[in-house]
């Protein structure tokens, strides 16, 4: 139901609220950015070893990354119900999901 509303934009959310991202393929992914929040936490509801192909959390270490030109310090892709945190300030990316 939930991935319907996104889906059919019928979900806002407003400016600093929580928010649920629904990834489809094969489009789905974010570019590179920070959140600029205190905090940033992922918490998966997908197994990335059985419902999808591709994907993950990408993150860059340097302080301004350019996307295309710098490869990711790191990927992560986190077991259904674990969590990441991060600070605001660093640059990562949805990778894109590919089926």
């Amino acid at each position: 139901a939930m991935a319907q509303l996104f889906r059919h934009k019928l979900q806002n959310y407003p400016p600093r609220d929580p928010a649920i991202n629904v990834y489809e393929a094969p489009h789905g992914h974010f570019a590179m950015h920070k959140d600029h929040h205190a905090l940033s936490i992922l918490i998966p509801l997908s197994d990335p070893t059985a419902d999808f192909g591709g994907g993950g959390t990408a993150f860059w270490s340097q302080s301004h990354p350019m996307e295309g030109m710098d490869s990711p310090s790191i990927v992560l892709k986190p077991k259904p119900g674990t969590a990441l945190f991060w600070g605001g300030r660093v640059s990562h990316k949805g990778v894109t999901i590919s089926s």
